[in-house]
């Protein structure tokens, strides 16, 4: 009986804290709101297929063109060239990266 009271307490506890943690915000409204105004699944969706369109093994012409994709949305949402850039790396079967041999390619 004793175990049956404190099992109901806590549990009355921890749901009394989960319901306390449903009414918090965890985003101030003003980010809350341009996030709601910004987010767009349709949108997406779109950018998805337009990144499948294209072959993207590494090293391929399709990986450079999706990545020239994202880049070029990146700059269309206001991303300047120093915060959004795409980085090359040699890769010739020799070159170490840290622990990472890169292939030949």
């Amino acid at each position: 009986m004793k175990r049956s009271f404190i099992l109901i307490v806590t549990v009355l506890t921890f749901c009394n804290i989960a319901l306390n943690q449903s009414q918090l915000d965890l985003l101030d409204s003003k980010t809350r709101d341009i996030l709601i105004e910004g987010l767009d699944g349709e949108l997406a969706k779109e950018h998805v297929l337009q990144i499948t369109k294209y072959h993207r093994v590494q090293a391929s012409p399709g990986y450079r063109e999706a990545a020239n994709y994202v880049l070029e949305q990146l700059r269309n949402f206001g991303f300047s060239y120093k915060d959004a850039y795409i980085e090359s790396y040699k890769s010739d079967g020799i070159i170490n990266y840290q622990t990472w041999q890169s292939p030949s390619g």
